[in-house]
């Protein structure tokens, strides 16, 4: 799982737009702030599709955060790639 993550990480960041202000960061929530749906074909030898969410405070309590739900395979057949359709789906 490690080599997994090492792979994928360099595409799961998360920024609030630039112009929300600076007293909105603390009240927004994951259900409130924007959220960042990535899906990338090809990470090496695997397929990725995430959901990045903004959270308020890491857990050292300084502002601005975020978590992500994240779905990983490996390609078996390099020319089967999961359709806009299923990610949807998924």
């Amino acid at each position: 799982m490690k080599d997994w993550f090492r792979k994928i990480e360099r595409n799961l960041s998360y920024y609030l737009p630039r112009d929300t202000p600076a007293d909105a960061k603390r009240q927004l929530t994951a259900a409130s702030a924007p959220k960042r749906l990535v899906y990338v074909p090809v990470v090496e030898d695997l397929e990725m599709l995430a959901q990045i969410c903004y959270r308020p405070t890491d857990t050292a309590g300084r502002t601005g955060s975020y978590f992500a739900h994240c779905l990983v395979r490996r390609k078996n057949d390099p020319g089967h790639h999961w359709s806009i359709l299923d990610c949807v789906k998924l």
